[in-house]
């Protein structure tokens, strides 16, 4: 009797060393060895990435060939600098081979998204109810990242269901998720707001960009929070090795990679597989927006 021939997935993303990249390793690999298939790794960075030197890196994805039996991509972390109609050309080179994507639709090709949107409502309600904020600066993601869009979309909604005036130099220029540094100082060099006085909360677009903002707050000597309540989202390692630690929203990266990985081995083996899955999150609460209990969590809907 032959032998099974063993599956090989390529996993596609931007990397495997910063922000929320570090969280899936452990059980994802956890579910590569109970499902016995051989894995490649494929962290070519960012599409078309403004430093070169990560730009450089997606040459590695011509080597995504034809002796992989299925893909699974984290499309959303290639994205930022190109356009979403770029994101879904990227991946049509793969249509040939079953292709299961994180967080970037493709018609007729299974999808796993976590509801980034509905996520910020809890953050903002805390800060606006627990703390009585009603300064609320935000520092943008990238303009052409549909998560850190819906983000910002969710954080203009909830300043107009609570009647608060969207003032747009409370809010940064689009920044990618490591340009913190750049988006604090355009607030507070260039429009020459003052953190306490002109705002009394950050909101970042992810805890990397607020880690980065921080460096800089904090050569100002701004005190968190006690001058200024700050928030981030993702839940990444930055938030919590931050001093103070990062309120935040808590993403189910690691719940998304192995559903679309466990989504991309039925449709290797001929299975029908829901085209769309949404995951829902939760609200970390922290020290960094004024509260002095760690670790409460409340699950959002």
């Amino acid at each position: 009797m032959l032998n099974k021939r063993i599956n090989r997935i390529g996993f596609i993303l931007a990397n495997i060393h910063s922000g929320s990249a570090l969280k899936l390793w452990p059980p994802l690999i956890h579910e590569v060895k109970k499902a016995g298939v051989e894995f490649f790794i494929f962290p070519g960075g960012r599409l078309n990435a403004s430093d070169p030197e990560e730009r450089i890196k997606n040459t590695l994805y011509k080597y995504v060939d034809s002796h992989i039996d299925g893909i699974l991509s984290w499309a959303s972390s290639l994205g930022g600098f190109v356009k979403i109609g770029e994101l879904t050309e990227f991946h049509n080179q793969f249509k040939r081979i079953p292709l299961v994507t994180m967080a970037h639709s493709m018609p007729g090709f299974p999808n796993v998204e976590i509801d980034a949107y509905n996520g910020m409502f809890p953050l903002l309600e805390h800060l606006y109810s627990v703390h009585g904020y009603r300064k609320i600066a935000y520092l943008q993601g990238p303009v052409e990242h549909k998560s850190a869009q819906d983000r910002y979309r969710a954080y203009k909604h909830f300043l107009n269901q609570k009647k608060i005036r969207f003032d747009a130099r409370l809010v940064s220029s689009p920044f990618a998720w490591n340009e913190g540094k750049q988006a604090i100082k355009e607030l507070i060099i260039e429009r020459t707001l003052i953190p306490g006085k002109d705002f009394d909360v950050l909101v970042a677009a992810s805890d990397m960009q607020l880690y980065d903002a921080l460096q800089v707050l904090i050569e100002r000597g701004i005190k968190i929070p006690q001058d200024l309540g700050i928030a981030g989202f993702n839940d990444s390692i930055e938030s919590r090795i931050a001093i103070p630690s990062f309120t935040t929203v808590h993403l189910p990266f690691e719940e998304q990679a192995i559903a679309a990985f466990k989504d991309l081995l039925k449709a290797i083996e001929g299975y029908p597989v829901q085209n769309e899955k949404i995951l829902e999150g939760q609200l970390i609460i922290r020290n960094s927006c004024g509260c002095n209990e760690l670790n409460k969590v409340r699950k959002y809907m």
